[in-house]
């Protein structure tokens, strides 16, 4: 399984702290932030899906399945973190998603309020 960031490119606007290279988010203060990703892919055998996570361990799930055609699937989290949770979007094993030019999948997210 690999990160999301090595298959897409990803688009957050969070601070200055998202490294787009890498496909992971900083924490630059405690508080509660909002993030939402969205992975889109054709159809077929193999799920379209993946995780957002908090410092490796999962929040929540997005996930498809339709033989034929484009798909797309989404979710979201608001979430408490402290300084240094890094955030991403974790591809998991078995699963797939397609992205080009257009950036049909993407990984935002933003401060709601700081603690």
């Amino acid at each position: 399984a690999l990160p999301i960031s090595c298959v897409c490119v990803c688009v957050c606007v969070c601070d200055l702290l998202f490294f787009s290279h890498s496909g992971f988010f900083t924490a630059p203060v405690k508080g509660v932030y909002e993030f939402s990703f969205y992975v889109y892919g054709g159809g077929g055998s193999i799920g379209l899906g993946a995780f957002l996570r908090r410092n490796r361990q999962n929040l929540v799930m997005a996930y498809t399945q339709h033989d034929r055609g484009s798909i797309n699937t989404s979710n979201g989290v608001s979430v408490l973190l402290e300084v240094g949770d890094v955030v991403d979007v974790f591809l998991s094993a078995n699963k797939r998603i397609l992205d080009n030019a257009n950036h049909h999948s993407t990984f935002r997210g933003h401060l709601l309020f700081p603690v």
